[in-house]
């Protein structure tokens, strides 16, 4: 019997592995046809975003209490349209959570962050894409130091220890 499920087995690969006689000849197979689209032009792929590049300043949003108590991190996208002056335009937001206080206590700050921001003339017409990223390390602290770095083209690291229920009131200070 095992002989028998061995040699059909087999068989079985050997078929699904075997290629078709002629196969590149009639143009089987993935890719298309006999001829396909070859003179029509590829769509010109659309460009990344610009980043921290387009920025003359841009402040650093706090890391709200409320988020510190709650231990709450995730990644606040900003994606914005820089309109004529580096005037700011169409501002598109999202976040990625796993609390589900992330959204509601990380945006705020994140974009007041950005329409405070000043922008690069130069930039107009372009899209820019800005990413808070908000992290917590360590055991919770009364006063969490609050640090934040900047990592080109387009992350912002704010971090920080959680904060005790008892710490103190107000936002945490920044670095």
């Amino acid at each position: 019997m095992r002989k028998l499920l061995l040699v059909t087995t087999a068989s079985l690969c050997a078929a699904i592995l075997s290629v078709q006689p002629g196969m590149a000849q009639r143009g089987g197979g993935k890719g298309g046809g006999k001829g396909g689209d070859k003179g029509a032009p590829a769509a010109p792929a659309e460009p990344p975003p610009a980043g921290l590049e387009c920025f003359d300043n841009l402040p650093i949003p706090d890391y709200p209490r409320a988020a510190l108590q709650g231990k709450i991190t995730g990644s606040v996208w900003e994606t914005m349209e820089v309109g004529q002056g580096g005037t700011l335009g169409k501002l598109d937001t999202q976040v990625v959570s796993a609390w589900a206080d992330g959204p509601k206590l990380l945006t705020p700050p994140a974009e007041a962050a950005i329409r405070s921001a000043k922008l690069k003339a130069d930039c107009a017409g372009k899209k820019v894409l800005v990413v808070f990223r908000y992290e917590l390390h360590g055991d919770a602290t009364a006063n969490p130091q609050v640090t934040n770095r900047k990592e080109p083209p387009n992350l912002v690291w704010i971090e920080s220890q959680p904060a005790t229920a008892a710490g103190t009131a107000g936002k945490a200070a920044t670095k």
